[in-house]
């Protein structure tokens, strides 16, 4: 699940708005192994669904920053997330941005874990 960095920060963007607190969880695949992963439907995303519940997710999870410290990391490795998404549709937005390579998300998960 970590590949889903540049995703999970870009939808974090769009809820933010509704509460002003997006955040990022980042849950490695090992500890999703159990859980039911029915096919995504929009492939830029890379979607991955999860027969659970948010709160469930969150236990399992490593590591959860603030959306804010999300895209500080990724802007320090020269990936610009919007400000605003679309509000209509984010996965708009994700036709824009590159995709990390293996290198950037460990890059990523080992800035975020010492944040």
């Amino acid at each position: 699940m970590v590949k889903k960095i540049r995703v999970a920060t870009v939808f974090a963007t769009d809820s933010d708005r509704y509460s002003g607190q997006g955040v990022v969880v980042i849950t490695p695949v090992g500890k999703l192994r159990d859980v039911v992963k029915p096919r995504g439907l929009i492939p830029q995303e890379a979607e991955v669904g999860l027969k659970m519940t948010a709160a469930d997710f969150e236990r399992r999870s490593t590591i959860i920053i603030p959306l804010k410290r999300s895209r500080e990391i990724l802007k320090g490795m020269g990936i610009r997330v919007p400000i605003r998404v679309s509000t209509s549709d984010p996965s708009t937005d994700l036709l824009d941005l590159p995709k990390l390579s293996c290198e950037q998300i460990e890059q990523f998960v080992r800035e975020a874990g010492n944040g």
